[in-house]
């Protein structure tokens, strides 16, 4: 499969997948009211929080679908995928039971529930577990599509599923019933049709053997220590991402929680633009990893991280110059706009400091060494802890959003080095200055350039179109300052003999 293709297949779906999730968001607190939408937030937690229970499997049929030989293993990764589909299986029913058991203490004493009243936040946490359960098992599947580099497939199921779920969701508010149960019962029956379409093309996709494939113990055993790593480092992770919501939705009346969840979900929503490049290069990593092939592997690496800066850091750069004026826009309301920048400018730069450690993290994952990232999980989420618990209390939101850029700060200074000195001797200069550095300080200057031009006098038309230039102008600066993304634009543009 083309790398180009998958890539922009992954665009594509992403980009697709990335507007249905917030471009409906002011709608659904519209209809919802802020301390409903509250609840969403408590979703995205336990979202993240139980995610960890599919123990590495979703990684681990990723990984072993890249490194497997279809012509010749195609028995073998018909049974890895039918052992693992048992395990996630168990484990979504264990997630929903779980939640079933939680949602009552929940709703009672964990939130401030001031309007909900407490029998509709108890239904609407049941949802939220079975829609967990469900996107357990859907991750598997879209796991091996990756490895399978059948990234096409995966991307119109995506972008189906993404329409059914912020679109749909929009009209069941408006014209069924403005509650928060009407909004999670239209997530969950999505998320069942969402598995199913993912589990059709993927077997679709594997070749029919003839043989019946079952559980398999000696599978389950081939994959353990790399699922493991990957469970402890996603275990982590996870912990620390979701601390501040977890302290915040505590501490906070649920409609100030609602406006952190919604300045967090605009500040994730950049992270979109690393997941098609990392899903495209990821089962190359891994190939030219276990095939030896070390200058072709360093090429992919610095090329993939140079596409992560220019898309990334542009979107981020972006929304910390211009989101104040976006956000007013967007929303049409200028008080929920200017309560939220702040917040929203700081978690975003966490989160472009997060997505640049995405490839550095997928290299050290096809070469199979989960151990780096795991102990440093560990040590941050025994830092962070006490420095929540003392910062949150103190100043709230704002604490938490730069607790947050900080620990990704951290990360970026102190693991990338020890990554490289293992796998990529000789690498790491060219990752800070080249990869990193050049392609953010292009945008920055050119985006804080144009803000000497004040546009927002203008109509909101206008106003849209003056910012769309502006976003393209930064894209295209970070793109020239990242030296192999121009030389293949480049050769894109030269033309051919």
């Amino acid at each position: 499969m083309s790398l180009r293709r998958n890539v922009i297949a992954n665009y594509l779906g992403a980009g697709w997948a990335a507007l249905m999730n917030i471009a409906f968001v002011p709608l659904y607190i519209r209809y919802m009211g802020a301390e409903a939408y509250g609840l969403v937030g408590v979703f995205l937690v336990l979202q993240g929080m139980l995610s960890l229970l599919d123990l590495g499997m979703a990684p681990s049929i990723g990984r072993e679908m890249a490194r497997v030989n279809l012509d010749h293993d195609a028995a073998d990764a018909r049974t890895l995928l039918r052992t693992i589909e048992w395990v996630v299986l168990a484990l979504a029913f264990a997630v929903l039971l779980f939640v079933a058991l939680l949602a009552p203490w929940l709703a009672a004493s964990w939130l401030h529930l001031e309007r909900i009243p407490e029998p509709v936040a108890v239904h609407s946490i049941l949802l939220m577990g079975g829609i967990v359960g469900l996107r357990l098992v859907e991750n598997v599947y879209r796991s091996a599509l990756i490895g399978l580099q059948q990234q096409v497939a995966l991307n119109v199921v995506l972008a189906f599923a993404a329409t059914l779920r912020g679109a749909g969701s929009w009209w069941v508010l408006a014209n069924v019933s403005a509650g928060a149960s009407a909004f999670f019962t239209w997530q969950l029956l999505v998320a069942c049709v969402s598995v199913a379409l993912f589990a059709w093309a993927v077997y679709r996709r594997l070749p029919s053997t003839g043989v019946r494939s079952g559980f398999s113990l000696e599978k389950l055993h081939a994959v353990k220590q790399f699922a493991g790593g990957v469970m402890l480092i996603t275990g982590m992770a996870l912990l620390l991402s979701n601390l501040d919501k977890v302290l915040l939705s505590r501490l906070l009346p649920l409609d100030v929680f609602g406006r952190y969840t919604f300045a967090a979900t605009i500040a994730q929503a950049p992270l979109g633009l690393v997941v098609p490049i990392v899903q495209a290069f990821y089962p190359r990593f891994t190939k030219y990893w276990t095939d030896g092939k070390s200058e072709t592997l360093v090429d992919a690496y610095h090329f993939s991280a140079q596409l992560v800066s220019v898309a990334l850091g542009s979107a981020a750069m972006f929304v910390v110059l211009y989101g104040r004026q976006a956000l007013r826009l967007w929303t049409g309301d200028m008080a929920l706009a200017d309560s939220v920048y702040v917040i929203t400018a700081v978690l975003t730069l966490g989160t472009m400091l997060n997505g640049m450690m995405t490839v550095p993290y997928y290299l050290q994952l096809s070469a199979g060494w989960t151990s780096l990232m795991a102990r440093a999980n560990v040590v941050a989420v025994v830092l962070m802890i006490p420095v929540l618990l003392v910062v949150v209390p103190r100043y709230g939101a704002t604490g938490a959003a730069w607790a947050w850029l900080a620990l990704n700060g951290a990360y970026v200074l102190l693991v990338v080095p020890l990554m490289h000195r293992k796998l990529l001797g000789g690498e790491r200069t060219r990752w800070y200055v080249f990869d990193v550095a050049m392609p953010l300080a292009a945008s920055l200057a050119v985006g804080g350039l144009l803000r000497q031009f004040d546009i927002s006098a203008y109509a909101a038309t206008l106003q849209w179109v003056g910012l769309l230039i502006i976003g393209g102008l930064m894209l295209a600066a970070s793109a020239l300052a990242a030296p192999l993304v121009r030389v293949r634009i480049e050769a894109l543009l030269r033309p051919r003999a």
